[in-house]
């Protein structure tokens, strides 16, 4: 599908985007959301915002599929090797497996208002990377947000993956490291006309909260980061001036100083940052909370000091999304920690979305059982074997380049290992896929459908953190 085409099929108008405001108007989700001052606001009264991200739908990761690399490589690598009949198997039936009213009925009785959806620009765009995506991005936001309405909840559209890789990770779909975007006008452009074409379908429908530009976005000059963030705000502000704009800050959504006041000329712009503290130390160490670390105390009064980069109430005088958030199954004190983050939240009056509601037992509220297909094949022997060869090398070859190359800071060790482990995914997946061709389509159907509401189990202790501070407050 060329540009003038995807332009075309995205403001036609079909389906629910035809729909008037007034026939939309159901449930909790049934009026546009504004902005005033530091409050979101329906009607003129102030509500707050709490829920999740579905993530691992609109975009894969690996950690979150069980496989390596990055989904244009896990479309591609298993289309070609597993033939069309296959292919459609397990995609066609993962994407409506994942995604159904169970889910949305679950995530409405967490007391959640708000869903952020993540997307792959792949389900929107053509190009040379988008052999296993089938260009029905619009099908699948028509879907989700069907059910949000049917339920009372609000949506957040968030493009995660952007032409050209707005970062060197895999959530961002850069293969290798790679990192074009923010160097060429190009890829810039089509991320416009990508949000514009959202946006025309879109401004008609008060279920939508808002459009998220850029997902933890990572660019080395700012003032190029401001400049693109003004030309997608732009671009959505051409067919939509009603829906609230949502701009995360960059390097990974960490640093609120790198959103500049012109953004927020705008009257219905709100920043969203990230916060992940067991990526840093001291909390990645920590046995428990409160606890010491180094002969200092750490507790809520440190938490917050690491969330200050992340909000700027005084220049900026906005709401404030945390979009992601959250603590690793291998975390230790990973209950504790939510928790505590939750009550900052909820003290400074922020909207909150934790990552994520779906995955393999890392993050999410759900998780595929144990006993189905699909967790018994990524958790079997043989695969196992391929996808941890790399973790298990990962500590030799620091001790090595360390010994070897003493200059080498520890950040340049972790980026030295980081960058190989993309390099590895990619000769890792042809092996991995592999393992299924002698799998039937019936069988790969059944793998998919493992991410089906009924075949997943709650993560207890998260979800009942979540639960208990979605319900619990007043707005």
């Amino acid at each position: 599908m060329n540009r003038r085409q995807f332009l075309a099929t995205a403001t036609a108008g079909a389906g629910l985007a035809a729909m008037p405001a007034s026939a939309l108007a159901m449930g909790n989700a049934g009026q546009f959301l504004d902005i005033q001052g530091h409050q979101i606001v329906k009607d003129g009264k102030a509500i707050r915002l709490r829920g999740t991200n579905l993530g691992n739908w609109m975009i894969l990761e690996a950690y979150m599929m069980g496989f390596p690399s990055v989904e244009y490589h896990m479309r591609s690598t298993m289309r070609a090797m597993l033939g069309e009949e296959r292919f459609h198997a397990f995609f066609d039936t993962f994407m409506d497996a994942s995604i159904r009213d169970s889910d949305i009925a679950f995530l409405k009785g967490c007391g959640f208002t708000l869903l952020q959806v993540p997307f792959n620009y792949r389900h929107f765009l053509s190009d040379g990377t988008t052999a296993g995506f089938e260009g029905k991005g619009f099908e699948y936001l028509d879907r989700v947000i069907a059910l949000c309405r049917r339920h009372g909840l609000y949506v957040l559209l968030s493009c995660h993956a952007a032409p050209g890789c707005i970062a060197r990770d895999w959530n961002a779909e850069s293969s290798c490291g790679e990192v074009y975007f923010w160097h060429h006008d190009h890829f810039q452009d089509r991320t416009a006309d990508m949000w514009r074409a959202i946006a025309s379908r879109y401004r008609d429908e008060p279920v939508v909260m808002g459009y998220e530009l850029l997902n933890e976005p990572v660019a080395d000059n700012l003032d190029v980061f401001h400049h693109v963030n003004m030309k997608l705000l732009h671009a959505i502000r051409e067919v939509d001036k009603r829906h609230i704009v949502v701009i995360n800050a960059n390097m990974w959504g960490q640093r609120i100083d790198s959103l500049r006041d012109e953004l927020f000329e705008d009257p219905r712009t709100m920043p969203s940052t990230h916060a992940y503290p067991t990526t840093k130390e001291p909390w990645k160490s920590l046995k428990s909370f409160p606890d010491e670390f180094e002969g200092k105390a750490v507790g809520l009064e440190q938490l917050r000091n690491f969330l200050e980069s992340r909000h700027d109430e005084q220049r900026i005088h906005r709401p404030l999304l945390i979009g992601e958030f959250g603590t690793p199954q291998s975390c230790t004190i990973r209950t504790e920690l939510l928790d505590a983050l939750l009550v900052i939240f909820e003290n400074m009056e922020w909207h909150w979305t934790s990552w994520d509601y779906k995955d393999l037992f890392s993050l999410g509220i759900v998780s595929p059982r144990p006993d189905t297909p699909w967790v018994q094949f990524v958790t079997s022997e043989p695969v196992k074997r391929i996808t941890k060869a790399f973790l298990e090398y990962i500590p030799s070859m620091r001790d090595h380049f360390a010994q070897a190359v003493p200059q080498f800071s520890a950040e340049d060790l972790f980026l030295l290992t980081y960058q190989c482990r993309h390099h590895f995914d990619t000769l890792a997946l042809p092996l991995v896929v592999g393992l299924l061709k002698d799998r039937s389509a019936s069988d790969l159907k059944a793998m998919a459908e493992s991410y089906a509401f009924e075949n997943c189990k709650i993560e207890g202790d998260r979800h009942a953190v979540l639960v208990k501070y979605a319900l619990s407050g007043k707005r």
